[in-house]
């Protein structure tokens, strides 16, 4: 029996007598707590330093402005490589 089926919680006047909580929680949360995700943050920082050291060799090794200028009919980049009178991208209506 699910809580949104319950007779009691469809009266306006309901206080939630018949609820029960745990005695643990009655005076806020424990006061006994800890770090519980040092995992968690470890495999992030690792997986932030993983992809950083990607970028960085792609930009060093790779051609980012492939991804940075158009590319022409012929597949050739605006702008460099003997076109360097022609850095836009033009199309013919």
């Amino acid at each position: 029996m699910g809580i949104e089926n319950r007779e009691s919680l469809k009266d306006e006047n309901y206080k939630g007598e018949d609820m029960t909580i745990d005695t643990n929680l009655e005076n806020g949360p424990l006061p006994n707590r800890g770090i519980t995700d040092c995992i968690c943050l470890l495999v992030f920082f690792l997986f932030v330093g993983f992809y950083g050291s990607t970028v960085m060799y792609g930009f060093k090794n790779g051609r980012p402005d492939k991804l940075l200028r158009p590319v022409n009919g012929d597949g050739s980049l605006c702008g460099v490589a003997g076109l360097e009178d022609y850095p836009y991208l033009f199309f013919l209506m």
